[in-house]
């Protein structure tokens, strides 16, 4: 099972925030013929203290205007501790929109 943290941070401010773009697979995993990787995984958000939505995003090619939506969890006033089952693509990210300053924020997926 491979675990990876897209990320983790306690804002400073109400800007939006936009996480590094992560590789699902290392080289040696690369979606080819004749290679098994799972097209699934499980996502686990974590947002506290303060209101954010945290969106999960995907994208076939890594290019920065080709991410789609996957999943958002939005924290309204009570502390979000959600998993989901959700759709793996070779480039993830999580873009925090609504985000008041102080708001802590972790989202890891999981995949074998």
């Amino acid at each position: 099972m491979r675990t990876q943290t897209l990320l983790s941070t306690t804002t400073g401010s109400t800007d939006d925030v936009t996480g590094d773009s992560i590789e699902s697979y290392p080289d040696h995993y690369k979606l080819t013929k004749g290679v098994n990787v799972s097209t699934s995984g499980v996502c686990s958000f974590v947002i506290t203290t303060q209101n954010a939505t945290a969106t999960l995003q995907g994208s076939i090619s890594g290019v920065s205007t080709e991410f789609v939506d996957i999943k958002a969890v939005s924290r309204s006033g009570s502390n979000i501790l959600e998993g989901h089952t959700i759709a793996l693509f070779p480039f993830m990210r999580v873009k925090l929109t609504g985000v008041a300053s102080g708001a802590v924020v972790k989202v890891d997926i999981a995949y074998a």
